[in-house]
């Protein structure tokens, strides 16, 4: 089975962003998420949910109008979310539901690393128990914001956690826990951040701790990596943006091109 901090260094993991969708493939699905797989995606980001009822699913809060929903999802029950058929980019219906979390880890057992994101905004207790119920602490990679409240839930349990850094500073408060910390997610605006600089970078390698990297473009407002984005991978050069972050020492590149990066990946 997958062990997430027994892998090599040297290899560059694909993070595909709530999977690879479009067309009739909808975001945060199994189907998102297996044809993220097939383009080379090492590992699926998932966002969840907490329904009315407190079922988790794979979805992303605001994005409700895009699926054809009317409400909010967290007023829904899973009864009503389980019937909902989700529309696709041409607001037509698809014939797919979301998933419960629960399938999801199933579903994707041995087939990829998964990383759950946004726990912390729902039910973060929750989701700790969904996935020691599913055994699933080997393959399932957690992340939350450097918040008290989040690591004291995690002391003494074998399920593999990156915080979500801005400063060094809220590093310091993450290795006051007893936790299985296993990367650790850097957010930097400037390629002079403290979070970058080569010996820091440096001693999250030495410290045995892989470095998760957003190159999700998620629009002007938002700078997540210096700049050095999808998009410009793409449009302007591979080298400059994906081959920087690989430079810079990151392990773990966050993408909604799988396929682009991995091709990339296969030149260097």
């Amino acid at each position: 089975m997958y062990r997430l901090k027994n892998l090599s260094a040297q290899k560059v993991i694909i993070a595909a962003h709530r999977g690879t969708f479009g067309a009739n493939i909808i975001q945060n699905t199994i189907p998102a998420f297996l044809t993220a797989i097939k383009q080379g995606a090492d590992m699926i980001e998932v966002d969840v949910i907490s329904s009315k009822d407190g079922v988790l699913y794979g979805f992303h809060t605001c994005a409700e109008a895009s699926l054809g929903m009317s409400v909010n999802i967290s007023e829904l029950t899973s009864l009503e979310i389980d019937k909902h058929n989700c529309h696709n980019v041409l607001e037509q219906k698809s014939g797919f539901t979301l998933n419960r979390l629960t399938d999801i880890l199933e579903q994707l057992r041995g087939k990829c690393f998964i990383n759950i994101d946004r726990a912390f905004v729902d039910n973060w207790e929750g989701v700790i128990n969904i996935i020691e119920e599913a055994n699933a602490q080997q393959y399932v990679l957690l992340k939350s914001p450097p918040q008290e409240q989040f690591l004291v839930s995690l002391q003494n349990k074998k399920i593999m956690y990156m915080p979500i850094l801005r400063s060094l500073k809220e590093f310091e408060l993450v290795k006051k826990f007893d936790i299985n910390i296993v990367a650790v997610e850097l957010i930097f605006d400037t390629l002079e951040h403290e979070l970058v600089l080569p010996e820091t970078m440096k001693s999250f390698e030495n410290a045995g701790l892989l470095t998760w990297v957003n190159a999700i473009d998620m629009g002007e407002e938002h700078n997540l990596s210096a700049g050095l984005t999808d998009t410009k991978a793409i449009l302007e050069s591979e080298e400059d943006n994906w081959g920087k972050l690989i430079e810079l020492g990151f392990n773990i590149i966050q993408t909604d091109w799988p396929s682009i990066l991995d091709s990339y990946l296969k030149t260097i």
